[in-house]
């Protein structure tokens, strides 16, 4: 049985979406002030949902760290599958209140149900590393000038740009005047130069792609920019390029996180 507080969030969070779509549709038959309080209501009604995912999705993340600590012990101490959840059920069925078998799955379980697997491993002796007892060291991977070249001319591609996009970045980060009479050779920049320019066109990726999702859902509700901007109290044009801006109205109108989507890199 699936844990009962992520499913309980996870529909309730969709009702609160379904709700909003509803409100929306409704406010574009109404006109003047009317209008304009059933989309703030579906605004609020958004904005819900997406506090709801964002706390289901950490929710899971922490259910992932959980399975991955308790897998640890288990394959350490080499348990076969029957004994395995044989101690799952009879670990969870204390905190059973209707005195029950117990879960024999840890994805089924509760973060407290977990937490108690978990501590009855290390009273049967567990013990976890210590930070700085992890094993092998990571190999570092190092990339080669041309490898980071590449790299940028594909997020140049990507977003239609011309290698003097990425000149100009260069020029900024050496704090050089935006004068064209002075050359700035991208292929004898270092690799650290290489990658500040790549960090700076990934920002631009992720804004170029906020703003079309924002625009795709402003379309799909026959609304506009300025719409947007009225209805959130937006003051000036500059958040459509303020990341952090474009990312909270994304998650406003869709109710999930942004995920940059990759072009050819």
């Amino acid at each position: 049985m699936p844990d009962p507080q992520l499913e309980l969030l996870r529909k309730t969070a969709g009702m609160r979406n379904a709700q909003a779509k509803s409100t929306r549709r409704h406010a574009a038959c109404l006109e003047g002030r009317a209008h304009r309080e059933r989309l703030a209501a579906a605004d609020r009604l958004t904005a819900e949902a997406s506090a709801m995912y964002a706390e289901l999705n950490q929710l899971e993340n922490d259910r992932a760290r959980d399975i991955r600590l308790i897998n640890v012990p288990i394959r350490d101490r080499q348990l076969d599958e029957e004994t395995k959840r044989a101690l799952y059920c009879r670990v969870t069925s204390v905190l059973d209140p209707s005195g029950g078998p117990g879960t024999d799955s840890l994805a089924d379980m509760t973060a407290a149900e977990r937490l108690a697997v978990y501590n009855e491993l290390k009273r049967l002796g567990f013990r976890p590393k210590q930070k700085g007892q992890r094993g092998r060291k990571p190999k570092n991977i190092s990339y080669t000038p041309a490898d980071l070249r590449a790299k940028v001319e594909a997020q140049l591609a990507d977003m239609g740009l011309p290698w003097g996009y990425a000149v100009t970045i260069l020029r900024r980060n050496r704090g050089l005047p935006d004068d064209k009479k002075i050359e700035v050779p991208i292929d004898r920049a270092s690799p650290k130069e290489l990658q500040s320019i790549i960090a700076a066109l990934h920002v631009e990726q992720e804004k170029r792609q906020l703003l079309a999702e924002i625009d795709a859902w402003l379309d799909d509700h026959g609304q506009t920019r300025a719409d947007l901007a009225n209805r959130m109290g937006l003051k000036n044009d500059r958040w459509q390029r303020n990341r952090t801006h474009l990312r909270a109205i994304y998650e406003s109108l869709y109710g999930r996180q942004f995920r940059l989507k990759r072009g050819r890199q």
